[in-house]
């Protein structure tokens, strides 16, 4: 009982934190905030012009390999690599294209909008006010006590994130696809944050569409690497 009370009015102590006097954009502002100061800081974050990253995973003893290239102000490639078979996602600051097979695809409506908003470094920090403008939904206490942002919103995508009041750390991503009538809903789930180079990141990634889960795991990391244009130009 005792334990149930501390709890009780340790989460109305956090929340009262972030609520006091507080409109919902500026509360989301706070959160994004903390958010940046947890994983390293404005002013290291500010100074990342460039990340690239790889996961690997396996599902049902098939290797599952992601590697991952953004570099400022808005490019983004992604090569996914499952068993023998390969695709690839580039976006250029103005197209974005699937290959498959060495065959260019062109992405349009909600692949498009996510890999725009995909190709941000660091949304939290330096956003384009004109592009996406977050916004407080709620607070939940089901799982961590976290706060809920509407990060991003088109005709064709939501997008919705999870960060813990405790931690500061973003633990849940929700992605809906599909408009208002008929949506996907994917969740990616961030879990026990590394540091390399001055920078937390999540060492885990979980990825959950309909009852299909995949763990990930965060092999390599780096930033400010010499990244060449190149890699996202359309052929």
């Amino acid at each position: 009982m005792n334990f149930l009370l501390y709890l009780f009015f340790f989460c109305t102590a956090v929340i009262s934190f972030y609520t006091t006097f507080l409109p919902p954009d500026e509360i989301a502002e706070k959160v994004l905030s903390n958010y940046i100061e947890t994983i390293g800081g404005s002013d290291i974050i500010t100074k990342v012009e460039s990340r690239i990253y790889e996961l690997t995973a396996k599902k049902k003893g098939i290797d599952i390999r992601i590697i991952v290239i953004q570099k400022k102000p808005d490019k983004f490639y992604q090569k996914v690599i499952i068993d023998k078979s390969a695709f690839e996602l580039i976006f250029n600051g103005e197209n974005g294209f699937k290959i498959v097979s060495g065959r260019y695809q062109k992405l349009e409506s909600a692949e498009l909008d996510k890999i725009k908003f995909q190709s941000i470094l660091y949304p939290q920090n330096e956003y384009p006010k004109d592009f996406y403008n977050p916004e407080f939904i709620a607070y939940d206490s089901t799982r961590n006590l976290s706060a809920i942002l509407r990060m991003y919103k088109t005709d064709y995508i939501e997008i919705i994130h999870h960060y813990d009041l405790r931690s500061g750390f973003l633990i849940k991503q929700e992605v809906l696809e599909g408009g208002n009538h008929s949506k996907n809903k994917i969740d990616y789930y961030y879990a026990e944050y590394i540091e390399s180079q001055g920078i937390k990141f999540p060492n885990y990634l979980t990825y959950v569409f309909n009852n299909d889960t995949v763990i990930f795991k965060t092999i390599m990391h780096k930033i400010n690497d010499n990244i060449s244009d190149s890699i996202f130009e359309i052929n």
